[in-house]
């Protein structure tokens, strides 16, 4: 099997990405990341931000299960 050893760079900046990045498409470096909004002008949500609006919802959550 071949790997691909073109560098990878950010889709937004352009800087040079490291590790496993070549496996998505349009990567984004973690400056840029941290600064993506949703389509509301709202930080992006992740983990269980996602489902839930505090991380103690989310511990109810995992005791009431």
């Amino acid at each position: 099997m071949s790997r691909n050893k073109e560098k990878s760079l950010c889709a937004i900046c352009g800087v040079e990405l490291s590790g496993g990045k070549r496996l998505y498409p349009n990567p984004v470096c973690r400056q840029c990341d941290s600064r993506a909004l949703n389509a509301k002008g709202e930080k992006s949500k992740w983990g269980f931000e996602y489902v839930y609006e505090t991380q103690e919802s989310y511990r109810e959550a995992l005791e009431a299960a």
